[in-house]
């Protein structure tokens, strides 16, 4: 588990009041009273301003990803072994950044896995690793369904993906995130979908579902299988879907 910076420090606020206050207890002097104010505001700071403190210290010390994510999945992952070694440290380094960035929501189950916030993950920094804009913000709550799931969007077909740009919120399942840690193809992908319909290069030809399926080996029955049948397809992202799955 990752120590964070601001629990460290609201720690040491906590054991510095309750050592002011057994002082002044027993000595009655007013230093420790100050010094029991100064650790209630300190400790206040710290609270309000815990978000910043961690981002920072994050950033400065980049956490680490999960090895066992690197060794079964990303090391052999394509696009990862085209990187040099100060490249591949950025990657991950932006991985575990946008691990840390999200609040991670779980449905029918108690944790979101580890492995589904890492490939999640993998995806935003993938599909903006030119332009660096890997958070994807204001998409900063990532939920995650065990299964398929209805939503009053889109009530009447079951899906395993979804966006709310109002909400800022993600929503994925992890039936449709296994085939892609297990590397099964053809096999329609949400998160590298979804990120793509958030931003990615704008085309400009008109889309034909016969190439897609002839480059990608998807049809577009399983692709309406995972958006969901009343949702309007973006085809600007299938484009670029296109190039990035390999």
């Amino acid at each position: 588990m990752i120590k964070r910076l601001s629990a460290i420090l609201g720690l040491i606020c906590v054991i510095v009041f309750c050592i002011a206050a057994i002082m002044m207890y027993r000595t009655e002097q007013d230093m420790y009273r100050v010094t029991m104010i100064t650790m209630v505001v300190f400790g206040a700071a710290i609270y309000i301003l815990s978000n910043q403190i961690d981002w920072w210290f994050f950033k400065k010390v980049p956490p680490k990803i999960d090895d066992l994510f690197k060794s079964k999945w990303l090391f052999m992952d394509p696009y990862y072994q085209t990187l040099n070694k100060e490249d591949s440290a950025l990657f991950e380094h932006r991985m575990a950044l946008y691990i840390e960035a999200k609040e991670w929501i779980p449905k029918q189950f108690e944790l979101v896995p580890s492995e589904i916030q890492h490939i999640i993950a993998y995806y935003a920094v993938r599909t903006s690793w030119e332009s660096g804009k890997f958070l994807y913000e204001p998409y900063d709550r990532i939920v995650v369904y065990a299964h398929a799931f209805v939503t009053p969007e889109i009530p009447e077909t079951f899906h395993h993906v979804e966006k709310y740009h109002e909400d800022g919120v993600l929503l994925f399942t992890a039936d449709s995130l296994q085939p892609v840690l297990q590397k099964t193809k053809p096999f329609f992908n949400p998160a590298l979908y979804i990120f793509l319909t958030i931003d990615a290069p704008k085309k400009s030809v008109a889309f034909e579902w016969d190439t897609f399926l002839q480059k990608t080996g998807i049809s577009k029955n399983n692709v309406e299988e995972i958006i969901g049948k009343e949702v309007t397809i973006d085809y600007n992202a299938l484009e670029n879907f296109m190039y990035f799955y390999k």
